[in-house]
């Protein structure tokens, strides 16, 4: 299917195209709320600030697609392959990214504020400057991966593999749950909390109003 036919037909009200092929294709900018993509060929697509929120990606194969800037808050994503996406600056808050494949993806100052990502595959993945406040990562593969500056505070990365994870100036708090024995100040985390000292600490280039 083209992109003029996909956009029509939802324009036209149609919201289910379950195992749709639209790889390669350019929907930059398209306004695809609350559609139903599931099993979808999206592959190399370009969605570059397209609007996807609550849309239905389920098991979509989205390989090297490019979401940079999408609105994809609560949309469901379990299952997908985004096995190096661009989703720099994407909005994925409360969205379901559970068993997700980001491996190689770039979600650099995207906003993950309250996602699932249960399970999911983050190995090598940049999260530079990511919101991950209250977000799910239990049993999570962030091996690798780049969380500098992150914002940390109430996720839940209990039994998430944290193998080689680069934490410089991350943000967490006492409501931050790590695996146990894993001590987050030793690798470059800061702990922000009433009474905790900051001075010494290089923050520069860290926002402690997000």
């Amino acid at each position: 299917m083209n992109p003029d036919e996909l956009l029509s037909r939802y324009n036209a009200g149609e919201r289910d195209f379950f195992l749709i092929d639209v790889n390669g294709v350019n929907l930059r900018g398209a306004t695809l709320r609350a559609v139903d993509l599931t099993y979808a060929n999206l592959s190399q697509t370009k969605l570059v600030q397209a609007n996807l929120s609550r849309a239905t990606l389920h098991n979509a194969n989205l390989q090297g697609v490019d979401l940079q800037g999408a609105d994809l808050r609560g949309a469901d994503l379990s299952g997908a392959d985004l096995m190096g996406a661009n989703l720099v600056a994407a909005d994925l808050s409360f969205a379901t990214l559970t068993g997700v494949d980001l491996s190689g993806a770039n979600l650099s100052v995207a906003r993950l504020m309250g996602v699932d990502l249960n399970g999911a595959n983050l190995c090598q993945v940049n999260l530079l400057g990511v919101d991950l406040r209250g977000s799910l990562l239990i049993g999570a593969n962030l091996s690798r991966s780049n969380l500098s500056r992150c914002f940390l505070f109430e996720a839940d990365l209990s039994e998430a593999n944290l193998e080689q994870v680069n934490w410089q100036s991350s943000l967490y708090n006492r409501e931050t749950c790590f695996p146990q024995g894993f001590d987050p100040e030793q690798i470059g985390a800061y702990l922000i909390a009433p009474n905790v000292s900051l001075a010494g600490l290089d923050l520069s280039g860290v926002n402690l109003t997000s």
